[in-house]
């Protein structure tokens, strides 16, 4: 939540000085535009740490398989 406010309060401001020069007096489709950027940025960002969460799940594994199979005997052969 708080990374969708400042997103929001961050939209707001780059959209008000975006219609400032070109409309006056819009708050309304300010407003409604800094809802839609806040919310679409707010999603990116997640999902970003949730793909650096999942790298760092994928490194901790194959850690482990390495250590496991360096660990392993020999297999014998045939």
């Amino acid at each position: 939540m708080k990374d969708f406010l400042a997103f929001f309060v961050l939209s707001f401001i780059v959209c008000y000085l975006v219609v400032a020069f070109g409309l006056s007096n819009a708050w309304v489709l300010i407003a409604l535009l800094a809802v839609i950027l806040g919310a679409l940025l707010t999603a990116l960002f997640s999902l970003e740490r949730k793909a650096e969460a999942l790298e760092k799940r994928l490194a901790v594994l194959e850690t482990k398989e390495k250590e496991a199979a360096e660990s392993a005997p020999p297999e014998p052969e045939v």
